[in-house]
């Protein structure tokens, strides 16, 4: 799930922040922004973060994870929470 809590518009750097939740087992699937960095930072449950080469990582409240533009990411719910909530961000380069 995703909750807009703040929009930047089309010309600000930083278009919008949400709010993410994903209940276990959920997770965005594989993609990536061509011209945007994102940024997730955890508040509740752990969160994966899957990149194309395999390399895993887990991320606890508190962590803060920088995914550069055009790096293939999927970012989920871990098997060990029942939920996870981050807030997560873009930066358009």
């Amino acid at each position: 799930m995703k909750q807009v809590l703040w929009k930047g518009g089309s010309d600000h750097p930083v278009p919008q922040v949400a709010l993410g939740k994903f209940r276990q087992g959920e997770q965005s699937g594989q993609h990536a922004h061509p011209s945007m960095d994102e940024f997730f930072f955890v508040l509740k449950g752990v969160v994966f973060a899957q990149f194309v080469d395999n390399d895993a990582v887990l991320l606890y409240p508190g962590d803060l994870l920088h995914v550069s533009a055009t790096t293939v990411h999927n970012i989920g719910c871990a098997p060990e929470s029942l939920e996870a909530q981050f807030i997560y961000w873009g930066v358009v380069r």
